[in-house]
């Protein structure tokens, strides 16, 4: 429902005794965080009568229901078919267990101009991150729209003011397709060094969309009281040495929906700044496992160095990846780069028919995938492997399926799903393959990274 449309909910209830402690006790599935969102909004928009005791009685569990689709409470609205939240289609796609329902905060406001709607689905922000799901939709098809802008999604982040003020931010995004006229999208801020309130305004002022010139204007209010009282953050202040650079592990926080790593540190060479392919840091790509062997997986990074001059004397960073299942006692780091030959990123798969003999196996610079059989089901393919190596998930993840066109069958990040079985054991599952057609496996040999197990080093997290 539209925010406009919100007092006539309240209107509703103003002629009705409504008794919020009664209302904890309904047996509807809301968290303790719904609860009492429903209750401050009742109880500031709906007028109070003089009584003795109680102010307020409400009578069951479908004016409840009502209030918190009034209110856009994501995890109420995920109860109703019509109602969806697009950070739960996105990223539970993608196998991501953050608590976005939990703690989004439902914005539904749109503005349109020149065929085109854009929606401000949903908000929500921890210590480092700002996320923003939104709509697009347009009179014609939007898939051409953005391919003929040879850009992916569309980042809010060139257009944004936080509190009134015109801010920089460096993100990302992703987004998918529901139909040829809607596109789906979530882009995601980085806002760890801008120091903002627990609550701020989030305005944004956009006059291209696309190619397409025009006036799109809307602003909302994101609250992240909640979410950073849920936010569990370390100061392990553990120090390692790498052959370029030693690096100091300043804060390692875990939110409902990130983990992050920060670090700064110096150089001990001197930094060839006109070399592009050479990132800040020399090993700028990590892989990180809880004390219990949980791979969690990388959702970006950001660097920054001191100054811009050939030798720099100093750099910071942040590395983020999905929540854990719980907060670990330590993690275990092992630093990764990409190798480049004659400029180009070194990049070396082997490709086998998916119908050959098994056990089929594909070697790789740490070990090798082996797999045992494929089986065809009627609304899935199951492959069934055997990881040979010291980084199973890592190596596992390197798959795909090719057709006879030689086009990645699968080419989105969460067609594929790699159920692990046991250490070494995994049952890879992807969409239904016809088993008449031709097919070959894809496994990249990961050449091009220099993983680097002996440089690898442990953060232990204690308060």
């Amino acid at each position: 429902m539209n925010n406009g449309k919100d007092e006539n909910i309240y209107d509703m209830f103003n002629d009705m005794e409504i008794d919020l402690d009664q209302y904890e006790n309904i047996n509807i599935n809301l968290n303790d965080l719904e609860k009492k969102k429903i209750k401050k909004r009742v109880l500031k928009n709906v007028k109070s009568k003089k009584t003795k005791g109680k102010l307020f009685k409400i009578a069951g569990a479908s004016v409840i229901i009502c209030l918190g689709l009034g209110l856009g409470i994501p995890v109420v609205a995920k109860n109703v078919p019509a109602v969806n939240s697009i950070f739960e289609q996105i990223n539970k796609k993608r196998g991501n267990t953050a608590e976005y329902l939990k703690y989004a905060e439902n914005v539904s406001k749109s503005t349109t101009d020149k065929g085109i709607t854009l929606t401000v689905n949903e908000a929500l922000a921890d210590d480092s991150h700002l996320l923003i799901s939104y709509t697009l939709k347009t009179n014609n098809e939007v898939k051409k729209l953005i391919e003929d802008s040879n850009r992916p999604y569309f980042y809010l982040g060139n257009y944004i003011k936080i509190n009134g003020k015109k801010e920089h931010f460096s993100g990302g995004g992703s987004g998918e397709y529901k139909d040829k006229n809607t596109f789906i999208a979530v882009c995601e801020l980085d806002i760890r060094d801008k120091h903002f309130s627990q609550k701020f305004n989030v305005s944004l002022d956009i006059n291209d969309i696309y190619g397409v010139n025009g006036s799109w204007k809307l602003s909302f209010n994101v609250d992240r009281k909640e979410v950073l009282k849920n936010t569990v953050t370390f100061n392990p202040k553990a120090k390692v040495s790498f052959p370029k650079e030693n690096v100091e592990i300043k804060t390692v926080s875990f939110s409902p929906v990130n983990t992050s790593i920060v670090i700064n540190g110096k150089y001990t060479q001197s930094k060839d700044h006109s070399n592009m392919r050479e990132g800040v840091i020399e090993y700028d790509n990590w892989l990180v496992f809880t004390d219990k062997g949980e791979q969690l997986k990388p959702t970006g990074s950001h660097m920054g160095s001191g100054g811009i001059s050939s030798i720099f004397s100093d750099f910071n960073g942040e590395f983020n990846f999905e929540k854990p299942k719980e907060i670990p006692k330590s993690l275990r780091v092992i630093p990764i780069k990409y190798l480049y030959v004659n400029g180009d990123k070194k990049n070396t798969i082997i490709t086998k028919d998916l119908k050959g003999s098994y056990p089929m196996e594909f070697k790789q610079t740490i070990g090798s995938i082996v797999i045992d059989k494929v089986e065809f089901k009627d609304d899935k393919t199951l492959i069934y492997s055997t990881v040979k190596g010291s980084i199973p998930d890592y190596q596992i993840s390197h798959f795909n399926i090719q057709d006879t066109n030689g086009n990645m069958a699968f080419q989105d990040y969460g067609d594929i799903k790699y159920n692990k079985v046991s250490d070494d054991k995994f049952i890879i599952e992807m969409p239904k393959l016809d088993k008449n057609k031709e097919y070959k496996i894809v496994v990249d040999t990961l050449e091009q990274y220099e993983i680097r197990e002996d440089l690898g080093f442990d953060i232990n997290l204690k308060k």
